[in-house]
C-alpha cells in the first residue's frame, strides 16, 4: 500500500490518514511506518541504511574522507568514514577503495601539507653547526 495519504489527525505516535473507502483497514499507523515526501524524518522514525553499489559484482560503500592510514604488516590500510553510516573504527586494506581514487588523493594531498609543514618547523628548530675539515698530519 503505497501512495500519498493526507493526515487527518495525529496522537502522540500514531497517525490517522485519510484512506480510500474501498481499503478495508484501520486509518491509524505508527510513525515508523510512514514516511514522508520530503528527506526529513517523522518522529520516532529511523532513516533506513543505504544499500552498497554493485560494481563487477562485488558491494561497494560510496566513501564520504579518508581519515587516516598505517602500514599493518606491510600492506598499507586506510580509515574512512562512510555516506550514510556511523563513524566505522575498523582498517581497511588500500585495495578495497580502489572505487574511490579521488578521495585518496585528497587524503594524500592534505597528508603531504602536513609533513611539508612539521619538516618545516623541524627544520626551524635544528640548528646546523659547520664543523672546519681536520688536518691530518
Amino acid at each position: 500500500m503505497y501512495g500519498l495519504y493526507p493526515i487527518i489527525g495525529i496522537k502522540g505516535y500514531f497517525y490517522y490518514l485519510k484512506l480510500l473507502l474501498y481499503m478495508r483497514m484501520f486509518d491509524v499507523f505508527h510513525a515508523d511506518r510512514l514516511q514522508k515526501a520530503s528527506t526529513r524524518l517523522l518522529p520516532g522514525q529511523i532513516k533506513p541504511e543505504e544499500l552498497p553499489i554493485e560494481v563487477n559484482g562485488h558491494p561497494e560503500w560510496p566513501v564520504q574522507e579518508i581519515l587516516d592510514s598505517r602500514l599493518f604488516y606491510g600492506r598499507l590500510q586506510y580509515k574512512a568514514s562512510w555516506l550514510a553510516y556511523d563513524l566505522d573504527p575498523a582498517w581497511y586494506n588500500a585495495r578495497g577503495f580502489i572505487g574511490a581514487p579521488h578521495k585518496l588523493k585528497a587524503y594524500e594531498a592534505e597528508e603531504d601539507l602536513k609533513v611539508t609543514e612539521e619538516n618545516d618547523k623541524a627544520a626551524l628548530k635544528t640548528r646546523v653547526v659547520q664543523r672546519p675539515a681536520r688536518r691530518k698530519l
